[in-house]
């Protein structure tokens, strides 16, 4: 999906208004996929940078825009979402652009057969490990400006890693005192 956001200078994220953007894009996408979306590319980044390493935030470019993918086999044929209107196409396809007659804001969303979302807030975003890959895809190669992007998910990415492990071994430890507390007891029973 395509909106554009406005900053105070083209450097600064003015984040009340974004966080107020996506909430409000949610509502919408959510009436009209369910659950079957997620949102992609800088959105996506800029979500994860939120919940996990907010300090980022200021070494990305702002977006200029919002992509959102939708779990669906089948060519898009919403003709209207929203206050938003379909281009001129001839055929249906798996990609789609979508415009505001007033704002000339515009809006793109690609189907897809697959998708893992994983939601922070109440706001579905792409798998970390799948936007990742698409940031640092090797047939289309990257972007300058997407090279703090990638550096930041990396860091997203091992900081979820650290946490994960550090859950698992705090499980083992529990289990194992459990395991010492109740086979002391059981020895001491059979």
């Amino acid at each position: 999906m395509r909106y554009n956001i406005s900053y105070e200078d083209s450097k600064t994220l003015k984040l009340e208004d974004f966080i107020k953007k996506i909430q409000e894009h949610t509502e919408l996408f959510n009436s009209y996929f369910g659950n079957e979306w997620a949102y992609t590319g800088s959105c996506a980044v800029i979500l994860y940078i939120l919940k996990y390493s907010s300090t980022d935030l200021i070494k990305i470019s702002p977006p200029n825009d919002i992509d959102i993918l939708i779990q669906s086999r089948q060519p898009i044929s919403n003709r209207r979402i929203g206050d938003y209107d379909t281009k001129i196409q001839s055929t249906l396809e798996k990609s789609v652009t979508y415009e505001n007659s007033i704002n000339k804001n515009s809006i793109d969303i690609t189907s897809v057969p697959k998708l893992r979302p994983f939601i922070i807030g109440d706001n579905p975003v792409l798998n970390l490990d799948i936007l990742l890959d698409y940031y640092q895809d090797d047939l289309t190669g990257y972007r300058e400006k997407d090279i703090p992007k990638i550096e930041i998910l990396m860091k997203i990415k091992k900081i979820i890693n650290d946490s994960v492990s550090q859950a698992t071994s705090t499980n083992r430890a529990e289990d194992e005192e459990r395991s010492n507390r109740f086979g002391g007891l059981s020895k001491s029973l059979f």
